[in-house]
């Protein structure tokens, strides 16, 4: 369970810290409080999009589609428009909590409630519909829509599908709570608190991902093939710092990213692709590589002193940050 339990403390609580920044680490600012960036040129300059929202919120998770943007916390669902110079944040009609993830979906982006399975927004009345009232799980942590329609959806017993937009699931692996999903047209990729596993012909046969080392707690997407996020190990009480994998046989093989991490980048929580750079996230900050991760240079500087990590979101060309305080 610990694995469940690390990524179940990352969303505790949040604290803002900034409100804007230039690129340069010793041009920040942090005298104003913020939690929520975006950035629309590869991270040169930030702008704080959460002006507007409650001091006392938690943030969670974010989504942004169509220039709206979606803003997960624990009091439930927030909506923003991106339209205006400053963003117009409003309660959705959303009535769950706890929204732990909001996810982009082919007629619209989903919102999964911590414990109470998740919801399709409906464009045309502003509503959301339940999509997993026949999901024998409703304890869901992470979901995905393949680009052929497909709902895969992780829940604390395993992972399931549907291929009816949510009226019937199947259970396709139960091997313990699924937190993170890779679906691409070759491979399926399931992160569990122990292990991560991959499926080649649609999730009907399953084998464990191997780097070599701990296993992944994330795996993504790259240009260049696919990235393993490893947790380091515990080395008699001190961890070692997170480890880097790359595949370009879709998951077959692996070998350590060519080039050493900065140690900023140490506990690396998320890797994402924009264009042809790369973006990192670690405790220190928002880390950028323009060659594909031989070097880095820190694009967003984390001066809290309560430390805390980021959540990375890309959208329609649009780099977006989430602060989360804890460990």
């Amino acid at each position: 369970m610990f694995m469940h339990t690390l990524f179940l403390t990352f969303w505790l609580t949040i604290q803002a810290f900034t409100t804007q920044y230039s690129g340069n680490p010793d041009a920040c600012d942090l005298k104003e409080t913020g939690f929520l960036f975006a950035s629309s040129d590869q991270g040169n300059t930030w702008k704080d999009i959460g002006k507007g929202l409650p001091e006392s919120l938690n943030p969670i998770s974010f989504w942004a589609e169509g220039g709206t943007y979606y803003l997960g916390a624990n009091s439930g669902l927030y909506v923003g428009s991106a339209m205006v110079p400053v963003t117009k944040w409003e309660k959705s009609l959303l009535q769950q909590k706890d929204i732990r993830g909001v996810y982009p979906g082919q007629h619209g982006p989903y919102a999964v409630c911590q414990w109470h399975g998740f919801y399709e927004f409906q464009k045309g009345s502003g509503l959301w519909r339940s999509m997993t009232t026949s999901l024998e799980d409703q304890a869901v942590n992470t979901l995905v829509e393949s680009k052929n329609g497909i709902l895969y959806a992780g829940s604390e017993s395993g992972l399931f599908t549907s291929a009816d937009h949510g009226k019937s699931w199947t259970a396709i692996l139960q091997k313990g709570p699924v937190n993170e999903l890779l679906v691409t047209d070759h491979v399926l990729i399931a992160c569990t608190n122990t292990n991560a596993w991959k499926s080649t012909d649609n999730g009907k046969n399953w084998s464990r991902v191997s780097t070599g080392t701990q296993s992944p707690f994330k795996v993504v997407a790259l240009q260049s093939g696919l990235a393993a996020l490893c947790l380091g190990p515990d080395l008699g009480g001190m961890r070692a710092p997170n480890t880097v994998y790359l595949s370009k046989d879709n998951g077959a093989t692996w070998n350590p990213m060519p080039h050493d991490l900065p140690s900023g980048m140490s506990d690396i929580y998320e890797l994402l692709q924009s264009g042809n750079d790369l973006f990192a996230s670690g405790r220190e900050g928002i880390y950028r590589s323009s060659d594909d991760g031989q070097s880095w240079t820190r694009v967003f500087e984390n001066k809290n002193e309560k430390g805390g990590f980021f959540k990375l979101t890309l959208s329609e060309g649009e780099l977006f940050i989430l602060y989360m305080e804890g460990c």
